[in-house]
């Protein structure tokens, strides 16, 4: 019994489970940009062990809206305010500072 395989080179089996494995190769997730990336895992992992990210540089952006990103990137679901409590708030706030 002759197998479909039979006809192919052995180079032409490398090559094709080269490009199979990079198929399955994760690309990777770009920090801000960054030439750096890393793999969901790594990612998850920088989310869960890493302070929240802040808008740069301070005094930049009024405080209202440095508060408002604050407030939503508060990473204790206990502390942070629900979305109403952000409607209701600092997003007014953040709102009338650009007027």
């Amino acid at each position: 019994m002759r197998s479909h395989l039979d006809g192919l080179a052995l180079s032409d089996l490398s090559r094709k489970a080269k490009l199979t494995k990079n198929k399955r190769k994760s690309k990777g997730v770009s920090l801000q940009g960054g030439g750096t990336t890393m793999s969901i895992l790594e990612r998850l992992q920088h989310i869960v062990n890493e302070p929240a990210p802040r808008l740069t540089p301070e005094g930049r952006f009024p405080k209202e809206a440095e508060e408002f990103v604050d407030a939503c990137l508060l990473k204790d679901p206990d502390a942070r305010k629900t979305p109403k409590e952000l409607q209701v708030g600092s997003l007014d706030s953040f709102c009338q500072s650009l007027l």
